[in-house]
């Protein structure tokens, strides 16, 4: 799963996400482990099923919840307003936007 997240990354494609019961078109930024050693990926969520859209869009997933993900053919180019690079709720991170 990491290495689709990592892919996705670098080559700043976006991802759909299904996990908790619902799908998400998502932009990856950056994906690491957090202070728990956890891998933990940060994303920006363009839509989602139901009701769980956050106010600023932004969202961390951990990756060891059962999370099935699809790397689509979709791409960005403009990094979102709110991204922070080496955010501070990763121990490590591992490639980032």
């Amino acid at each position: 799963m990491s290495s689709i997240i990592e892919q996705a990354i670098a080559q700043k494609r976006k991802l759909k996400l299904y996990y908790a019961g619902y799908s998400r078109t998502v932009e990856p930024y950056a994906f690491g482990l957090d202070h728990e050693g956890q891998p933990l990926l940060l994303c920006f969520q363009e839509d989602t099923q139901g009701n769980t859209r956050r106010p600023n869009n932004w969202v961390f997933v951990h990756a060891h919840e059962p999370v099935s993900i699809k790397m689509l053919e979709d791409a960005f180019s403009r990094i979102q307003s709110g991204y922070i690079r080496n955010h501070p709720a990763f121990h490590t991170v591992l490639i980032q936007v």
